[in-house]
């Protein structure tokens, strides 16, 4: 732990990281409350439609918003999106008139979120010294899958004390109060360099000048996605049968504690030269104790699926942090914001192919096959990510000096 320890001492790493994490609760908090919200009045096909708008406009959004954080010092536009959003989801708590109503606010919630995701990962490489990026991304890819462990619990608790609208209100409260303290965490590290452009030249015009290796970085973040989301889909399934069942979610769980397991322990070690191409390869194998657990019996087999799942954790971790490690490496300097923008699109492209997927296979009940699936695409992504070229890419840069 004395890696991380000592990245979280450097000045303003500790406060920027943590105060994202608090910004960025919405990313798990929304999903329940809005199953809470518009299942009980519309149904869960119309939950489901709300949540896939959020997702949809958050895909468009993520790179927009990136940019624009480039272009400027990037603190009123995370204000101004985080205010945005804030009343977007208060709105949305209050509307109880027609579906179209409720996913066109779905909608408009995703497209104004944050950017607090690509603005943070953009901002550690400024933050710490070269040798400590890798050990920077282990560490908030970490302490991420605390999101998703407490986001729900929170937004749980609070529409069993207050009902469901106030669950949103909540998620807009923690959205502002993270998002301003990353604002303040980061507000004296000067820019990466002068703002980039007058806006002549498009966006995918970073993807050319990184010279086909980011477009390879972002294709493995979308089957990333694709692997985790059909193992999610595969794993309820094998515990719940038809219908999913309250217990699932100790196995989500597992799957989340081996993913922090692995990052603390993996991530110190990964080194800059280290590309996820191995990492992707050991996802793929860490699926195959989860394949065998669809064929063994109960109570043996759901048993061991807990360790499996957990097993299985411990890989994904250390895939994020070189996914992350390699777009820092490679997107153009004073474009980091918006290159992990547009990893922020790729990887929601991948998690709705993977939910797609998934949930066609299980339904038509071939559910060995799923993680079949989930494991090709855990090696297509390290296929496309093997760029030898692409090697030792990492920034190179010193830790911005923070003006007093």
């Amino acid at each position: 732990m004395g890696v991380y320890r000592d990245v979280v001492r450097l000045p303003r790493v500790g406060a920027a990281i943590g105060s994202s994490l608090v910004g960025r609760l919405h990313e798990s908090m929304l999903s329940f409350a809005v199953i809470l919200l518009v299942s009980p009045v519309h149904g869960y096909a119309a939950s489901g439609a709300v949540l896939a708008a959020a997702g949809l406009g958050q895909t468009v959004g993520a790179p927009l918003w990136g940019r624009t954080v480039d272009r400027t010092r990037g603190g009123a536009v995370l204000i101004g999106t985080a205010v945005s959003q804030s009343a977007a989801l208060v709105a949305l708590a209050a509307a109880g008139g027609s579906v179209a109503w409720t996913v066109a606010l779905g909608a408009l919630v995703g497209v104004v979120t944050p950017p607090l995701t690509p603005a943070v990962r953009a901002m550690l490489p400024r933050l710490v010294p070269p040798e400590k990026v890798g050990a920077a991304f282990a560490l908030e890819s970490t302490l991420q899958e605390l999101i998703f462990v407490g986001g729900p619990l929170v937004a749980g608790l609070v529409a069993a004390v207050s009902g469901a609208p106030a669950a949103f209100v909540t998620t807009a409260l923690l959205t502002l109060v993270g998002t301003c303290g990353y604002v303040a965490a980061v507000r004296a590290v000067p820019p990466a360099s002068e703002p980039a452009g007058d806006g002549g030249s498009d966006s995918m015009g970073m993807v050319v000048r990184a010279r086909t290796t980011m477009p390879r970085v972002l294709a493995g973040g979308a089957a990333f996605l694709v692997v985790l989301s059909v193992e999610s889909i595969a794993l309820v399934a094998r515990v719940s049968g038809g219908a999913a069942i309250p217990a699932a979610s100790w196995y989500l769980a597992a799957t989340s504690l081996g993913s922090v397991a692995g990052g603390l322990v993996v991530g110190r070690r990964l080194t800059p030269e280290e590309g996820p191409g191995r990492r992707f390869a050991l996802l793929a194998l860490g699926l195959a104790p989860l394949l065998l657990c669809t064929v063994l019996p109960d109570p043996w087999g759901a048993r061991a699926l807990l360790v499996a799942a957990f097993v299985f954790g411990t890989t994904i971790a250390p895939v994020a942090t070189t996914l992350f490690q390699r777009l820092a490496g490679v997107a153009p300097v004073g474009r980091a914001t918006e290159a992990f923008g547009w990893m922020g699109a790729a990887m929601g492209i991948g998690a709705v192919v993977g939910d797609a997927s998934g949930g066609w296979l299980v339904a038509h009940g071939v559910l060995a096959l799923a993680l079949v699936v989930a494991a090709v695409a855990a090696c297509a992504g390290g296929l496309v990510t093997r760029d030898r070229r692409a090697a030792a890419m990492v920034p190179d840069r010193e830790p911005a000096r923070l003006e007093a």
